[in-house]
């Protein structure tokens, strides 16, 4: 039997199409919109969307399914948040986890009204109620009371960050990284009242160690809880002025044939050290993959070779400051290693020719450059594809349009990214044309 032609012509349309609709009701358009439109919102519109009606709530309940981050701040309380009472706040709370708790993977803690006792104590209830999947939890204030709360209730955590420290909790953290051996990552900063002994019970396990701008943690301690770790693969030191001056005791302790990938000394963290870099104890190193540096006076052209000797697996290296480096230096330093990424700022250097091997060049503030080798370093270079040029005051925009557009590429695609206070320019470059993506004139200031 024959069916209606204008059936067939509908099957074949909607076989075609795939549409999932119901094309005699409008509103089912409007609910595969709204499905496409909440993932881009934040839990508090979610929240609001789903006091439009009944099918938005419903909608809205299903599509919180799936999120894994959620970080608490205080435009989740609306506005004026000092003035609503902490019932209040917890009922927010309630909401919010109740809608996406199941699948949250990550929380961040940053916001003002959790510097309460009673808010935090209840906020960490109700993750414990809500999150049976949480594995990360970043805290913006911390006390004695809450690292007690963690002994007992979360101690399948894979990774704890924490900012502020209001009073002495180091002995409630060792005895929580003693119950929790699952720990993979733990980072502290801006922490005054740490000295760091409860290091000394992280788990072996723990992969990801960072501290950052903690006055108080002593170099003995970071040097004896690196003797421990044996599976550490990041470690970040930055701007802890005070132990970092003695850097060569820490970096004594790590063991030989360490695990270490990535080695983090930034943020003015070692630009005030009077000493040079005891090159020897990279010798423990052999993995680093990742170095990022502030040198000041602690790196030289002899340490840089050095560390090419013990690091042969470094890929991403970057340099700051670093007064003693010169060409020569960095020279035999990329010649030496099989380098991909290379970061270098307020460096002395005056050419960047012998970069040609690289595949990306980030140069800022390197005064002494001249347009000259910025021409060499392209036109030479086979296997560069980004290129950043970051206020350097002898580099103009004009230049850089000009050598975009006469200098011949030999790979398939080249990103030159040129910034100063006035002008961003960002140009991709091929074998045969020149796309300015963005030709900016602004004033940052």
């Amino acid at each position: 039997m024959m069916l209606p032609i204008e059936y067939s012509k509908k099957q074949k349309i909607d076989s075609h199409n795939n549409t999932s609709w119901d094309q005699s009701n409008p509103d089912s358009l409007l609910n595969d919109c709204l499905k496409i439109v909440l993932p881009y919102l934040s839990i508090v519109e979610r929240i609001k969307i789903q006091r439009v009606c009944k099918s938005w709530q419903k909608i809205s309940k299903s599509r919180c399914y799936g999120m894994h981050h959620l970080e608490i701040n205080d435009y989740l309380f609306g506005k004026n948040p000092e003035e609503k009472s902490p019932d209040v706040k917890i009922h927010i709370l309630n909401q919010i986890f109740s809608l996406c708790g199941c699948d949250l993977k990550s929380v961040h803690l940053n916001a003002s009204i959790l510097t309460s006792d009673i808010c935090r104590l209840e906020c960490l209830k109700l993750l414990k109620k809500f999150c049976p999947y949480l594995r990360s939890i970043e805290f913006m204030f911390i006390d004695s009371d809450i690292a007690s709360f963690l002994i007992f209730n979360f101690t399948n955590l894979k990774s704890l960050a924490i900012t502020f420290c209001y009073k002495n909790c180091e002995l409630q953290l060792s005895g929580y990284f003693q119950s929790n051996r699952n720990l993979t990552s733990f980072s502290v900063e801006r922490n005054d009242h740490l000295t760091g002994t409860c290091f000394l019970s992280l788990p072996e396990s723990l992969e990801n160690l960072s501290v950052k701008s903690c006055r108080s943690i002593t170099h003995e301690n970071i040097a004896a809880a690196l003797q421990k770790l044996k599976k550490l693969k990041t470690l970040t030191l930055a701007g802890n002025l005070h132990f970092i001056e003695r850097v060569n005791i820490i970096l004594n302790g790590i063991p030989l044939n360490s695990t270490i990938e990535k080695l983090d000394l930034t943020y003015a963290a070692v630009r005030r050290v009077k000493k040079f870099l005891d090159v020897l104890n990279f010798e423990s190193l052999s993995n680093l993959k990742v170095l990022k540096l502030d040198g000041g006076l602690l790196c030289n052209n002899n340490t840089l070779i050095t560390i090419a000797w013990y690091c042969k697996k470094l890929t991403d290296v970057s340099f700051s400051d670093c007064e003693q480096l010169s060409d020569r230096g960095l020279e035999i330093f990329i010649m030496s290693l099989s380098l991909e990424s290379l970061f270098i700022s307020s460096l002395k250097i005056k050419s960047v020719e012998y970069m040609s091997s690289l595949k990306f060049v980030t140069i800022q503030r390197c005064p002494l450059l001249k347009g000259k080798t910025f021409w060499s370093l392209i036109r030479n270079s086979r296997s560069l594809t980004r290129l950043r040029i970051l206020m350097c005051r002898t580099i103009t925009a004009n230049f850089l349009i000009d050598l975009a557009t006469k200098a011949h590429v030999r790979n398939e695609l080249l990103e030159v990214q040129y910034k100063d206070v006035y002008h961003f320019i960002k140009v991709k470059i091929t074998d045969s044309r020149v796309y300015v993506l963005q030709n900016i004139n602004k004033c940052i200031f």
